[in-house]
């Protein structure tokens, strides 16, 4: 799994425990670590089954006279879910399959719910899924956002098949800027393929998926049967299409051959200022000029400011080798051997960084999607802040073969989705000089998000020594983050180990949080010292 590439910089606090006195295995106690990001299992809990002849009650009893507590019992599949120490799930694991009347401990895996969709030639997309992670992550950012029909992406190309079984529904408008008239039907196929990346018909049980299910397409035609064209046409489609309601995207899969920085022409400055003023995202292909050890430049458009500069990777993850690189690049996104529509209805294998620009202009359809209140500058930053680093060295930020990096739909999503929840405290010792309440811990649920979520909180199992003197549920915003007064008593059942969990929840799955909180009944804790756990998304 490649490396997620962050702008902004994340603190991970660690949780440290000094005590002085003995502590028994019997007890069940080992140092609390905070659970791992992006954890594949439940932290602190696994599943056992003991032997036939061995009752539910029975192994309840066998497990706590080692110090583990059963948190569920099924009557019927003779299933316990453990608590165990949060770190020592493995080493629990196998000292219990060492005894011999166990028939299997394991992992209580986490299962996540994955959108994929029914288009019967999906498989045929590997760059938006493939085994071996190589793609943008786009089942798991359907989970949070699959796009909305308000947002419109305007495609200057050679126009569209609109016919076409996945996209005859999609179309809005157009413009045929070739023939000057409003009938931009494509003769070349090269605009029908890239408006399919973006936003084919899905989960219609014909042909392929769009990245942003339900946003529409602006065909504007400024490429004929050859697909050539001029800046004059060019400049006239970006001013009409900013000026367009709802046209958030403007994607530009061309480029003016030989044209590196500073991609003089006044009438193409004037066209690509505008529609920055007018706050459209424009996205333009790097262009396909690389042959051997002979390097192509980014080419014009996409060396403009305002505009992200895309180029090519492979189905290994590698720059492709025609793809233009340099200082201009801005970002990589798949482009090689990507299936989508063509003409006739039919669909088409087409290579180059043409296609790896659709992906990042349907990746930014299902944040703005997600999110209506981003302006484009914003949008831009998430989808740079958000790739997966294919960069050979160690050295993080932009570099000439790669720009950021590679797209990651999952992760610009999940960014604006997971919430950050910051505990003051994780683990509390108690010993017998203790009357009443221990003590309290602030849990902050903060997220990047500038628009209001809901967030709930569960405590799972309820327990008597853990409660919260604050509502369990509210709104948090990346203006207005929201606490949580965690409030500890002294257990009634004597000496030991007890441990819960609470769930951090916001309006979809994906932003789920789950944090195990542990109190440990002792003799005499002479002294406790901790630095607050952060868990980023």
């Amino acid at each position: 799994m490649s490396a997620t590439k962050l702008i902004a910089i994340t603190v991970i606090g660690l949780l440290f425990i000094v005590w002085s006195g003995t502590l028994s295995l019997a007890q069940g106690y080992w140092p609390v670590q905070p659970p791992a990001e992006e954890a594949i299992f439940v932290p602190g809990e696994i599943i056992v089954k003991f032997k036939t002849g061995v009752s539910n009650r029975a192994g309840q009893r066998s497990l706590a006279s080692i110090g583990l507590q059963t948190l569920e019992a099924s009557v019927r599949w003779h299933l316990l879910r453990v608590a165990v120490p949060l770190g020592k799930e493995a080493e629990t694991i196998d000292e219990l399959l060492a005894r011999g009347d166990i028939e299997f401990a394991e992992y209580n895996y986490y299962v996540r719910g994955t959108e994929e969709p029914n288009d019967p030639e999906f498989g045929r997309q590997w760059s938006l899924d493939n085994p071996d992670d190589y793609d943008i992550d786009a089942p798991e950012a359907w989970d949070v956002s699959t796009g909305s029909n308000r947002v419109i992406i305007a495609v200057l190309d050679t126009g569209i098949d609109s016919d076409h079984p996945d996209l005859e529904h999609k179309i809005v408008g157009g413009k045929n800027y070739i023939d000057d008239n409003a009938d931009p039907e494509d003769d070349n196929g090269h605009g029908t393929h890239i408006a399919g990346i973006i936003a084919a018909s899905t989960n219609n049980d014909t042909g392929m998926a769009g990245i942003s299910w339900e946003s529409r397409i602006m065909p504007l035609k400024v490429l004929d049967a050859d697909q050539e064209g001029d800046t004059n046409k060019v400049a006239q489609a970006i001013q009409d299409a900013a000026n367009t309601s709802g046209v958030k995207i403007i994607n530009l899969s061309f480029a003016i051959p030989g044209s590196s920085y500073p991609c003089n022409s006044s009438a193409m400055q004037q066209a690509f200022e505008y529609a920055d003023q007018k706050g459209v995202l424009i996205i333009a292909a790097a262009g396909n000029e690389t042959v051997g050890d002979e390097i192509g430049e980014v080419n014009c458009p996409a060396t403009r400011d305002e505009a992200i500069a895309v180029g090519s990777t492979d189905r290994l993850d590698k720059l492709a080798v025609s793809s233009n690189r340099g200082e201009r690049l801005d970002v990589v996104a798949p482009g090689h051997r990507i299936y989508s529509t063509y003409l006739d209805g039919e669909y088409k294998y087409m290579s180059g960084t043409s296609m790896a620009a659709p992906h990042v202009a349907g990746l930014a359809a299902l944040i703005w999607s997600y999110t209506p209140s981003l302006n484009h500058t914003e949008v831009r930053q998430i989808i740079q802040s958000t790739t997966d680093d294919l960069s050979s060295s160690d050295r993080a930020g932009q570099d000439d073969e790669f720009g950021w990096g590679r797209v990651n739909a999952r992760q610009a999503v999940e960014y604006l989705a997971k919430p950050n929840v910051i505990l003051t405290q994780q683990t509390f010792c108690v010993d017998d000089s203790t009357d009443g309440n221990i003590e309290s811990a602030t849990l902050t649920i903060k997220t990047a998000n500038p628009e209001v979520r809901p967030w709930t909180a569960t405590i799972s199992p309820t327990v008597s020594w853990l409660s919260s003197s604050s509502p369990m549920s509210g709104t948090v915003s990346a203006s207005s983050s929201a606490e949580l007064t965690l409030l500890l008593a002294k257990p009634d059942d004597g000496p030991g180990t007890y441990q819960t969990t609470i769930t951090i929840e916001a309006d979809i799955a994906a932003s789920r949080k789950e944090i195990n909180i542990e109190l440990l009944y002792t003799d005499i804790c002479k002294e406790f010292v901790y630095i607050p756990v952060l868990l980023h998304k």
